[in-house]
C-alpha cells in the first residue's frame, strides 16, 4: 500500500519516516510494537519518545522554553521529568567548567 506523507517537506520520504503513514491516534502504539518485534530492538514504549526527544533537544542546545513548547509542558515539568543528561552532554558541562575556572585563575 503506498500512503502520501502528511509532511509539508516534499524531500522526506515515506521509509524515512517512524510511521510513514496515516493512521488512527490509538494505532501508534500496536505499530511501534510491531516494529519493535519485527527490528528485533528491545523493548519500549511510545512515551519514551518524548523522553529521548526532549533530553535530545537538550543535548543539542535548543532553548527550554522552545521545547517545552513543543512537548506541551511548562519548564519545570521539561526540566523535572523529561530532560535527562547524557554521557555525551555530562563531559562536554565538566569540560567547560574545569576551562572556565583555569581562566579565572590565570
Amino acid at each position: 500500500m503506498n500512503y502520501e506523507t502528511n509532511s509539508n517537506d516534499k524531500n522526506i520520504k515515506n521509509d524515512q519516516l517512524m510511521f510513514p503513514f496515516p493512521m488512527r491516534p490509538d494505532s501508534y502504539t500496536s505499530y511501534l510494537g510491531k516494529l519493535v518485534r519485527d527490528k528485533k530492538i528491545p523493548k519500549t514504549r511510545l512515551h519514551f519518545l518524548r523522553h529521548y526527544h526532549a533530553t535530545w533537544l537538550y543535548e543539542n542546545d535548543v532553548l527550554d522554553h522552545l521545547a517545552a513548547e513543543r512537548l506541551g509542558h511548562d519548564i519545570k515539568v521539561l526540566k523535572g521529568i523529561y530532560q535527562h543528561l547524557g554521557v555525551k552532554k555530562k563531559d562536554e558541562i565538566n569540560r567547560k567548567i574545569i576551562e572556565l575556572q583555569q581562566e579565572e585563575s590565570r
